[in-house]
């Protein structure tokens, strides 16, 4: 899809929301494990809209279009149970890994995608057609003729380790995953190369870190100890996840820079920080790397009173008003679309007096808002 403009994927789902409010069929092209089928779920949600979500690799065509009855001397067919009805005004028929469907299901839903309808079967006025499937080479799918590419509108989406880390703060993922892709990007999203040996070679990508981080979770307590033979089987464990050259590198990576959650909640002092200021590139990365974990960390935490002082005192330390300003300000539009979970932060931020000067002078500097958001 290298003729298709490619989009990263936290900027997806506003691009999903209007397809699919204009009613116009969306193909999302991508990587394996980068959320394609999670951002549709997203987007039904924030409209509030049913998503059914339909799995054309594992569909016959009667699975489709129904199987026929007869009725009053008429063939007919019967609607498959999965089709929306009318109770369901607006909604999204998800249609994943199109293109690993078989030759006749892909053909059953030519008239789908262009004309809402399957068969004897017509969508609601409401509903809409989004698809999704991975590239052509390096997976086992099928390539689509024209006649059908040509009814979908096309997003290409691609990921990075800022997209990555962002999800992970946000979901509690354990910290040393978010560091680890921080500092090392390239084991964010890895594509196997062709080679003739018949083994699997397992490659990171996003959802294999997701993966990680329950294993982290609830399969790492089960290595007790930290002999030679512990660690062999914690590298063969996670070799089987990301592969083995993923899994060295974080089994020997160690956090050097303290994360915003560490900063805010007091597992890092102030005076510490202020002894971290005197190393002036570890410093300026420390501040870039918290700046980024600003929004994700505070998204769906609840409101407290001492890590929000502490947040103001790491924001005046670090002298980068510019870039805290964004990072408000994205905390603002995120309350704004009801997508904060307690809305005394943006109340204490707009109640500050510091965040208040600190706006003023970024307005007579610049004599605009500032544009830099950290997500």
């Amino acid at each position: 899809m290298s003729d298709v403009a490619s989009v990263n994927v936290v900027d997806v789902p506003p691009l999903v929301k209007a397809y699919v409010k204009s009613r116009l069929s969306l193909m999302i092209w991508g990587d394996r494990g980068i959320g394609k089928s999670g951002i549709v779920r997203q987007v039904g949600e924030e409209l509030g809209w049913p998503v059914i979500d339909l799995r054309l690799a594992t569909q016959e065509v009667a699975d489709l279009i129904g199987i026929p009855y007869e009725e009053d001397g008429t063939t007919r067919w019967a609607k498959p149970e999965w089709f929306p009805t009318e109770e369901q005004p607006h909604g999204i028929l998800f249609l994943d890994e199109i293109n690993r469907a078989q030759r006749d299901v892909v053909q059953a839903v030519f008239q789908l995608v262009l004309d809402h309808k399957l068969h004897t079967h017509v969508l609601p006025q409401g509903w809409t057609v989004v698809a999704a499937g991975n590239y052509f080479g390096s997976y086992d799918v099928r390539e689509m003729d024209e006649a059908m590419m040509s009814r979908f509108g096309h997003i290409d989406v691609e990921t990075s380790s800022n997209a990555v880390t962002a999800f992970g703060i946000e979901h509690a993922w354990n910290a040393k995953i978010t560091d680890f892709l921080q500092s090392n990007q390239s084991y964010v999203m890895q594509i196997s190369a062709e080679t003739e040996s018949q083994k699997y070679t397992p490659q990171p990508d996003p959802r294999r870190w997701e993966m990680v981080n329950q294993f982290m979770e609830k399969g790492y307590p089960t290595f007790v100890g930290d002999n030679d033979r512990i660690q062999h089987l914690l590298r063969v464990a996670l070799t089987g996840l990301i592969g083995d050259a993923a899994a060295m590198a974080f089994m020997t990576f160690k956090p050097h820079l303290p994360s915003f959650i560490e900063i805010i909640n007091g597992s890092v002092t102030m005076a510490k920080l202020e002894d971290m200021k005197k190393k002036d590139t570890i410093w300026k990365h420390a501040v870039e790397k918290c700046i980024h974990e600003c929004v994700p960390t505070l998204k769906n935490r609840d409101y407290n009173q001492k890590e929000f002082d502490r947040m103001i005192e790491f924001a005046k330390m670090a002298e980068r008003k510019d870039a805290f300003a964004g990072a408000f300000q994205t905390l603002l539009q995120l309350q704004s679309e009801h997508k904060l979970k307690n809305v005394q932060w943006i109340n204490e931020l707009m109640e500050n007096k510091y965040v208040f000067e600190m706006y003023t002078q970024l307005l007579k500097d610049k004599n605009m808002f500032p544009s830099e958001a950290a997500v």
